[in-house]
């Protein structure tokens, strides 16, 4: 890969300070793997402008060792309309940069700048501007995706928490009564969902709550029947543990019928949070008395007539599935299955490597390949996964965000990037055999009912077991739906 490193990773890179323990691993990663770090020539002209002369004199030094960018695109001003305006020297280097991601100079942009991130977010690059801990977390999966951690996540009583762990240092500055308020929830024997690691250290967290009580802000929330999110904290960030954390509380609403769900946040410069609880459908709604922030999502149902898309971004977990939107039969062989969908009770653990964390089976925006020749697949389809081999059922329902047909495995990564289950041998084995339809796509639910293969041909719903993508007419879903006991609540028809 080419990959592209922004002004302030050359910086930790190259200054006399210690490397933090994920930068150096990705730099050792990146090395053994012979990936090409590249520097753009506005960030060594940004290095030459730093006002900490000593420290830019040891950088530059040491940087003439990174080859640069060559001839690299200039951003036109439909891209620059497209990202955002340009209002600073700082803005101009970061849309340069974004740029070259765009125009595929190089495979992915490594940077610490949430600024940057949102704008990558907008034109849809989320996944190909990374930061450190993102960019490792990618790295050591491209070569081997068949891992799975099991379980992701555990419930874990308050009280056997470490809360001297590093992950809660930032949230006890914050907070000045934290340590009050986790001996609280200890005698509450409040259950935290978690993932641990064998050394104990907390990788991510979340406590919730259910409330029905107003809440103080301005403008105040009227009491109402609520899912409060007492935190959210990932630490070991790149594993997509923020969208496996915000999936187990929409679970918890849907399972619960609450249709309100908020938390309180402190934003701080280059905040990672924000931008996952936009993508999600969070609205920053109020302000408490301390400046803290609250950002809240209602799950009820959108009018009729929005855009399937839109509803599936804005309104998860609830989806459009009128007649007018297409669905489709997924077949997939129970390996990758299982992996793509942990959350599937019917998986088989014992088929994973169970030490190791599956990015792509945490998220809950997943890619899936496919040697199929449909041309048929629009934005907000449905997706109805059907595991085949041993169980032969229809498991999982997902809708399609967005879609590609490619003939190469440079272009294959850089649009599914960590989230596929697929390898780099499984892709190469299947271009063999000519181009490949990748489906970037949301998971919205498992079925509460697997739908068999023998239940469908029992009652006339289909003939032959899927073999490829198909596409289903409205009588087969909805018989489907209602084998499978989808939860009519979260349906827009």
């Amino acid at each position: 890969m080419n990959i592209l490193i922004d002004t302030n990773i050359i910086i930790h890179l190259e200054d006399h300070k210690k490397l933090t323990e994920t930068l150096g691993a990705l730099r050792k990663e990146l090395s053994v793997h012979g990936d090409s770090v590249l520097a753009h020539p506005l960030s060594l002209a940004e290095l030459r402008n730093d006002k900490n002369e000593s420290r830019a004199q040891i950088v530059l030094s040491k940087v003439a060792g990174y080859p640069e960018l060559a001839d690299p695109p200039k951003p036109d001003n439909l891209f620059i309309d497209s990202v955002g305006p340009i209002r600073s020297p700082n803005d101009n280097v970061d849309v340069t940069l974004l740029y070259a991601v765009a125009k595929d100079s190089v495979d992915l942009l490594i940077t610490e700048d949430a600024g940057l991130k949102k704008r990558a977010a907008i034109i849809g690059l989320e996944d190909r501007v990374l930061t450190v801990d993102e960019a490792l977390a990618y790295v050591n999966t491209r070569y081997s995706r068949l891992i799975q951690n099991q379980p992701a996540l555990q419930d874990v009583y308050a009280y056997n928490i470490n809360w001297a762990d590093p992950i809660f240092d930032e949230i006890r500055q914050d907070y000045k009564g934290f340590d009050e308020w986790t001996a609280d929830i200890s005698r509450e024997q409040r259950l935290c969902h978690a993932n641990i690691d064998d050394l104990g250290s907390v990788n991510a967290i979340l406590i919730l709550k259910e409330e029905c009580e107003a809440v103080a802000c301005e403008p105040p929330m009227a009491k109402r029947r609520r899912l409060k999110i007492c935190m959210l904290k990932v630490q070991k960030v790149g594993y997509k543990f923020g969208e496996l954390l915000l999936k187990k509380a929409f679970q918890y609403c849907a399972a619960n019928g609450i249709v309100e769900v908020y938390l309180t946040h402190h934003v701080k410069p280059n905040d990672m949070l924000v931008p996952l609880l936009d993508d999600f459908g969070f609205k920053e709604s109020a302000k408490k008395a301390d400046g803290e922030l609250v950002y809240c999502k209602t799950l009820e149902r959108p009018a009729e007539g929005c855009k399937p898309l839109n509803v599936s971004l804005l309104n998860y977990p609830i989806y459009v599935d009128s007649p007018d939107v297409q669905k489709f039969l997924v077949p997939i062989i129970p390996r990758f299955h299982d992996l793509l969908f942990p959350d599937y009770p019917g998986r088989h653990p014992a088929l994973f490597d169970l030490s190791a964390i599956n990015p792509a089976g945490n998220a809950i925006k997943k890619a899936y390949l496919s040697r199929s020749t449909t041309n048929k697949i629009r934005q907000g389809d449905i997706l109805l996964f059907y595991r085949s081999g041993d169980e032969q059922a229809v498991t999982c329902i997902g809708v399609v965000e967005k879609f590609a047909r490619l003939d190469n495995i440079a272009d294959i990564e850089r649009f599914v990037g960590v989230r596929t289950v697929y390898s780099q041998g499984d892709i190469n084995e299947s271009l063999k055999e000519g181009p490949i339809l990748a489906i970037l796509f949301r998971h919205h639910f498992c079925l509460p009912k697997p739908v068999s293969l023998r239940y469908l041909q029992a009652h006339g719903i289909i003939g032959l077991a899927p073999m490829s993508i198909s596409n289903i007419s409205e009588e087969t879903y909805l018989a489907i739906k209602e084998a499978g006991g989808i939860d009519k609540r979260f349906t827009v028809n």
